[in-house]
């Protein structure tokens, strides 16, 4: 049996002076009360109740229907490629969003039995939640003098109502990047090699693959550089000591010592100039840290192919 959605109100909490009303009706997300906040606790990812298509999170779904080519001559007997369709299940990252989607399909439903007047003052506070959610992330990801005092008061506060704001944002922003995350993954290749790199190398080359696949092509591309950087180091006997020996001096003696050739040595220096200039001069964009990445992991895969100097 799947239970209908619950919601516990608790203590009265005062915003900005603002009667705030999110998801109308008597269900999950309530913020209700003469001026006042009430708090209403959301139900649980399971209990939500079956609707929109019997849907529950890993209960109910309908399955995704992908389309797929493939010759289909060694079945029909003809010579030109085809297309079928196939069903699989789907992915987890769908669910949820399709869980989000109906969380908001009804709260569409709820404001439907509101006035005008009523609509209007739940639209004015979920703009008015949006705008202190971005407030409190800008102000912590960036520096500037436009914060807001009474935004600060707030998120000390009610640290939790806080914390729950911030919760659905990142939620709703990550999952709908996951699709992204996936595809770069899988554009990847697998990087076999004969000899195992060092933890301080491998995790380098961990991060740097990483931000690519988290879309941050500025922390891409200066780990990129790092990682390259380690790998000569430990290739050269270098990891792990005090002696300090620029990246440019690491790539010469690399090709002295015969680890990397000519061509290699150009890779490098790209790798090497494109790091120093996110460092120090201006940002790159997500194409080039895309080379940039498939350079070092190219390179480092070479290197480790190859017998330790």
């Amino acid at each position: 049996m799947l239970r209908q959605s619950a919601c516990k109100a608790g203590p009265v909490k005062e915003l900005l002076g603002i009667e705030i009303v999110l998801r109308c009706g008597a269900r999950c997300d309530l913020f209700k009360g003469n001026g006042k906040f009430v708090w209403i606790e959301r139900a649980a990812f399971a209990d939500f109740r079956s609707w929109r298509g019997d849907f529950v999170p890993r209960f109910h779904f309908s399955p995704v229907v992908i389309k797929c080519r493939l010759n289909v001559s060694s079945l029909v007997g003809e010579k030109r490629p085809g297309e079928i369709e196939m069903q699989r299940d789907p992915r987890l990252s769908e669910e949820v969003q399709t869980y989000i989607d109906a969380l908001d399909l009804e709260r569409r439903i709820d404001e439907k039995d509101l006035s005008t007047e009523e609509r209007q003052e739940s639209d004015k506070a979920r703009a008015i939640v949006e705008i202190i959610v971005s407030e409190v992330i800008k102000s912590r990801e960036s520096l500037g003098s436009g914060n807001l005092p009474a935004i600060e008061s707030l998120v000390a506060r009610e640290p939790e109502l806080m914390e729950h704001f911030l919760d659905e944002h990142y939620t709703r922003q990550v999952t709908g990047a996951v699709s992204g995350y996936v595809r770069r993954t899988m554009q990847l290749s697998n990087m076999s090699t004969s000899r195992t790199a060092s933890k301080i190398t491998n995790t380098y080359l961990l991060e740097a693959t990483r931000t690519y696949i988290l879309g941050l092509p500025q922390a891409c591309v200066a780990v990129c550089r790092a990682a390259l950087e380690q790998g000569l180091k430990e290739n050269l006997g270098y990891q792990g000591s005090d002696e300090r020996i620029s990246l440019r001096k690491l790539i010469a003696e690399a090709e002295t010592k015969g680890l990397i050739d000519g061509v290699a040595r150009e890779i490098a220096s790209d790798i090497a100039c494109a790091g120093n200039k996110v460092l120090h001069a201006g940002p790159a964009d997500f194409d080039q840290a895309r080379d940039i990445l498939y350079k070092v992991r190219g390179l480092l895969q070479a290197i480790y192919s190859g017998p330790m100097h």
